[in-house]
């Protein structure tokens, strides 16, 4: 939700919907040789009941259209308005468009970033089934068996944005007949890492025309020997958010992951780290256009001091600021310096 223009953070209530908090001005793309361009946080501004959704995006859609930049294509994105605006201008013009202050954040937390695979029940009592699909690809394999459940399935399908499938609104008397069909087509998250079901990559080459490096291809690759330092550190199934992307524009959102690569050229990529395992941190370059044997050097001698000095529940993108592998990015207009 940080990496949105504009976000909605449900809050609960005991009756179901309290409303959201709004969180303006995310955004990944940056382009390589342009430093004024860069990624940036959404900033959370405050809280809108359920019947002020619609008002507070429409306000939000308004203040972009009215102060955004039409010169510069690189620095059109709402973040560089706020940024140039400055942020209290800014939610003030979104105020006075919406007809209305917003409320005080409520509290929350996020305890996860990844989706919950298997089955899962929702508040209403329906049932629904996320599977797993590695890179977003729907092989053949993927899609035979879809074709399979969607035969016998009365609900809908549903896209996540960590690039896996759910199976929704299963009825009851579905569950059994559904997971039959997954496991007989060989679907089934038992044996893949945490690392892996946390792992996003863009489709860059051969279908992108923006692409300068591998990404969706070489993922499942790259993870196999990330996997292997790993393990040779005695880590066990850590769960490491990683993101590829084959070029800078961020459609995987590599810049808050804890480890990400961007790509500048066949082979080539810009290495990442330090990111918040929640999304909430932006990472910092360490090594800038090297292959693969110096992405898996750095890689193998973080992860092995991440292994013998971390503290009690340190995630590895906490570890590589307090340890000083990289420096910790406060804002994203310093994300290039």
């Amino acid at each position: 939700v940080y990496a949105q223009d504009l976000g909605f953070i449900a809050i609960g209530a005991p009756d179901g919907l309290e409303g959201f908090n709004v969180v303006i001005g995310g955004g990944m793309g940056r382009t390589d040789q342009a430093p004024h361009t860069y990624p940036r946080l959404a900033s959370l501004i405050g809280f809108v009941p359920v019947e002020r959704v619609v008002a507070c995006s429409d306000a939000v859609m308004a203040v972009q259209r009215d102060y955004g930049d039409r010169k510069d294509r690189l620095h059109a994105r709402f973040k560089y308005t706020i940024d140039d605006k400055g942020l209290d201008w800014i939610k003030a013009e979104i105020e006075k468009s919406m007809g209305a202050a917003f409320e005080e954040a409520r509290p929350f937390e996020f305890t996860t970033n990844g989706d919950s695979f298997g089955w899962n029940t929702t508040l209403d009592g329906r049932r629904h089934r996320t599977v797993f699909v590695q890179s977003g690809r729907l092989t053949p394999r993927l899609l035979d068996a879809f074709r399979d459940v969607a035969r016998v399935h009365r609900g809908t399908f549903r896209l996540t944005p960590n690039q896996n499938l759910v199976i929704a609104g299963v009825e009851e008397g579905e569950k059994e007949g559904i997971e039959s069909l997954l496991h007989a087509h060989g679907l089934s998250e038992e044996g893949i890492s945490t690392l892996r079901k946390n792992a996003i990559a863009c489709v860059a080459l051969p279908t992108c025309g923006l692409a300068m490096a591998e990404s969706e291809r070489y993922l499942p690759e790259l993870l196999t020997k990330i996997e292997e330092i790993v393990a040779r550190h005695g880590l066990g199934d850590e769960a490491i958010t990683i993101r590829t992307s084959g070029c800078p524009n961020g459609c995987s959102r590599p810049y808050i992951a804890e480890i990400a690569l961007t790509g500048r050229a066949p082979g080539k990529y810009n290495l990442y780290l330090g990111g918040g395992f929640h999304g909430e941190r932006l990472n910092r370059m360490i090594r800038e256009n090297v292959a693969e044997p110096a992405i898996l050097e750095v890689l193998d001698d973080a992860i092995g001091r991440y292994a013998r000095e971390r503290e009690p529940g340190e995630r590895f993108g906490d570890f590589c600021i307090r340890a000083g592998i990289v420096r910790e990015v406060t804002e994203g207009r310093f994300f290039n310096d």
